[in-house]
């Protein structure tokens, strides 16, 4: 049986972090809500800032914080609910996860899923361009 490979979360996160500081518009991220509409995952836009770890459960878990522009708030969002990382491989991830039953079930809705979460960011990313007075909260 072959061993699974552990994956570094707190290099993905500071290796995220040191990416946005070098281009001035990849800090945008879309997120897990951890909310379901009719069982499909909820995702929301945020700005991503900075990389930390908390504390959950008696865990320590790495992830992104990250400014909500809808909420006015900073928040950490786990690194597995921020799910356009490492080229949407954590989407990916949390569908299979969380989500399994739906490929079980209807794996055309998990490549809709895939399609409208990317819609969902590339859509913000419109808007952001079309308002040349914006601020990048960060």
């Amino acid at each position: 049986m072959e061993a699974k490979k552990k994956i570094d979360y707190k290099a993905l996160c500071e290796a995220y972090i040191d990416k946005i500081d070098e281009v001035e518009d990849g800090c945008m991220l879309l997120v897990y809500t951890g909310k379901k509409d009719e069982e499909l995952p909820i995702f929301r836009v945020v700005w991503a800032n900075d990389c930390a770890k908390a504390r959950i459960d008696g865990k320590y878990l790495w992830g992104i914080v990250a400014f909500d522009p809808i909420d006015r708030e900073t928040q950490w969002h786990n690194y597995n609910d921020c799910v356009n990382l490492e080229n949407w491989a954590v989407l990916d991830r949390l569908l299979k996860k969380r989500f399994g039953w739906m490929e079980k079930m209807d794996p055309g809705l998990v490549y809709e899923i895939k399609l409208l979460a990317k819609a969902q960011l590339k859509e913000a990313q419109r808007k952001l361009e079309a308002l040349p007075d914006y601020k990048d909260p960060a």
